[in-house]
Parts: structure tokens; sequence; C-alpha cells
């Protein structure tokens, strides 16, 4: 029997819905890196504070309606993300309504265009770059948040022009179903379709989160439960968390992302991706390619990947490079060599080995305010 198809749902609701499942609220927090390069965090109002070896997070509180505030961004500077975060019942009104560059560009505007700005349910963003013609100019910037942002977080990062990058990647494991040896082998699948584009990985040990409840969640980062697990993650890592399976009606589901990106830099509930395992299984084995595979995906998401063809054949992805398939129903099998290969396709297939990145993939991740 031909294998079925996975669908890796959620992966997902992608632009507006998948950043909007996001959750309101996040912490500040210290994220720290290596070599040349620094992620700043800097908490409060409207005054900075340093945090020793590591860049900046700068904390706005967004107190009227259309209020403008300013940011610097250094000569070194690489990269940044604006996260705003604010009341879950304000809808889809969170987020950056525009963002304008020391030259007096708007340059918000044009990437809503084709859907690269978030404005969701508890938490927006913006991330320059998101193309790999954008770049952090040195300069004043300043922004104007959505009507429902209580709160915008800068997360900047600076240091050398990146050629190259490492991440490190933070697992976690809830539940008694699986144990670190199931999971190893996944990341290990992970790892290498990374490091075969050039972008290197450091996995950090698993953590086992106890607790009945948090084997099992809703894949709606708003959920309280879903909440207090990912706030358990690290501000500067890419934070995995494995669960047995997803509550409710998505039950089955693969796996889904906080954002796209994520709230990088950050310790919050909008920063990290959720992994259904039970979900990769046939006849009570792991698939463990297809589970690797669906890890790197969701990651993809986190740092900011978008799917190249969504499933109605119509919408993009932003970048130039990436393949763009428009026939038949667009499951992979119509999309072979039109993308069905692409680690960000919007459907898994397990007769299909979905693994490579195009260059403007590999340079938004290389740019990523978490990387080094």
């Amino acid at each position: 029997m031909k294998s079925p198809r996975l669908l890796l749902m959620l992966f997902g609701l992608f632009t507006f819905i998948l950043a909007g499942c996001g959750g309101g609220g996040g912490g500040g927090g210290s994220s720290s890196s290596g070599g040349g390069d620094s992620t700043t965090t800097t908490t409060a109002a409207v005054t900075t504070t340093t945090v020793p070896s590591s860049g900046s997070t700068s904390s706005f509180e967004v107190l009227n309606l259309g209020e403008e505030r300013t940011f610097t961004v250094p000569s070194n500077g690489v990269s940044f993300l604006l996260s705003a975060f604010g009341d879950s019942s304000a809808g889809n009104g969170i987020g950056i309504a525009t963002l304008t560059d020391p030259n007096g560009n708007e340059v918000v505007s044009a990437l809503r265009e084709n859907g690269t700005v978030i404005a969701g349910n508890g938490y927006g963003n913006v991330l320059n770059p998101i193309i790999p013609s954008m770049q952090a100019t040195p300069g004043t910037w300043s922004f104007v948040p959505f009507f429902g942002t209580t709160e915008v977080q800068l997360t900047l990062r600076t240091g050398d022009t990146p050629t190259s990058s490492t991440l490190t990647v933070k697992p976690f494991l809830t539940g008694t179903a699986y144990s670190a040896s199931d999971i190893e082998p996944v990341l290990a699948v992970m790892e290498t379709i990374y490091e075969d584009a050039g972008i290197q990985i450091e996995i950090e040990s698993i953590s086992t989160i106890s607790g009945s409840n948090f084997s099992n969640v809703s894949s709606n980062f708003l959920n309280s439960t879903t909440s207090s697990l990912v706030q358990n993650g690290e501000s500067d890592k890419a934070n995995l968390f494995f669960i047995e399976d997803f509550s409710g009606p998505d039950s089955g589901l693969l796996g889904v992302a906080s954002g796209i990106p994520g709230a990088l830099g950050i310790t919050s509930n909008q920063n990290g991706v959720l992994i259904g395992i039970d979900g990769h299984k046939q006849s009570g084995q792991i698939l463990t390619q297809l589970l690797g595979e669906t890890v790197a995906h969701e990651m993809g998401h986190l740092l900011g990947l978008f799917h190249p063809t969504e499933s109605d054949g119509a919408t993009f992805d932003p970048l130039d490079d990436t393949p763009q398939c428009t026939l038949g129903s667009i499951q992979p099998s119509d999309c072979i060599g039109f993308g069905a290969d692409n680690l960000m396709f919007w459907q898994g297939d397990l007769n299909i080995e979905q693994s490579t990145l195009t260059p403007d993939q590999v340079h938004i991740i290389n740019y990523s305010p978490i990387a080094r």
C-alpha cells in the first residue's frame, strides 16, 4: 500500500494566522552569543540596560494609540526583530503598523503586501532581514504599533557581517511515553539537514519536563498550559518541545511554531516550537526521518522562513530563489521539481525527502538575531 501523506499542519496557519497564535505577554531576557556577534537585551520603557557579553533587547511600553517610538541601530548592526505583545482580546490588532528606516523609507507596507509582516492575536512582529535585500541600516529607526499592542521588544544583533552561522538548539521532552534515546536520532537528522546547507548546529542536552499536564497540550500558544510549557525555553536558543501528542481536535498534528519568526531573544511563550511525536509513528514505530524533517521545518518557521508555496498554489514566500508550484492539487507528488523537496514545503510526504534549502533561505537564517 502506498505510504500515506502526512500533512505538516499549522506549520502552518502561516502568516497572519500562525504568528497570531502566539500568546500575550513576553518578558525581557538576555541572549548570549560567541564570536564577534552579540544579541542585546534591554528592559524598561525608554532606558537601555546593557547585558554583559551579550547584545540587547529593548522593551517599549506602548501607552497611546499611534504612538511612535524610536531605536538606534549601531554601525555594526546585523539584524533586528520587533516583537509586539498585547491583550489577546484585541484580535488581530497586535503588531507593527509602520517601520521607517534612517533614510525616511517606510518598509512595512511593501512587506505586508506579500504577507511577511505579522499582525496577530496576542503576538506580531517584523524581522529585518526577512528578505536578503533588507538591511539593518545604521541610524535611528522609528515604528508605530497597531492599536492592540501594549509592549514591543527589540532584539538587536550586532557584529561582523555573517557569511555562515551557528545556531544553538535546546530540546525539551515531556511525558513518559518516550525517552531521550528516541529523540537523539531525530535531532541528528535535523542537524544534518542544516549542516548540509552550511549552517552549524550545537545541540544542548535534552531536558525532561515533568508534569502529566505537559504530555498533551494545545497547539494554541495562548493556552495557559502551552504557554507555561514554552516559557521554559531559553531566550537565545531554538527551543524544541517534544510532546506526546496535541490535545483535542489537533491530535495527530505533527508540529507548530510560535510564529514566523518566534519571539527570538526573549524568554516568552512565543519563542519555541511544539513537536507531536505520536503523529510521526507508523505501525508503532517512530518515523525518524520524517520527525527530523518536521523539527527542521518548524525551526525554519521559528527563524523566519515561510512556505515557498502554500496549499492554494497561489500564495508564495517573498524569496526570489525558492521554487513555486502551481500544479494540480499542490500535493508533494504534484510538485516534484517545483519545490516538493524543499525543507519548507507546506506538506510532507513519506516518499519524498524534504531537506533542501535555497541560498536565500540560508541567508535569512545566517542573519537571524539568535545566530552567531
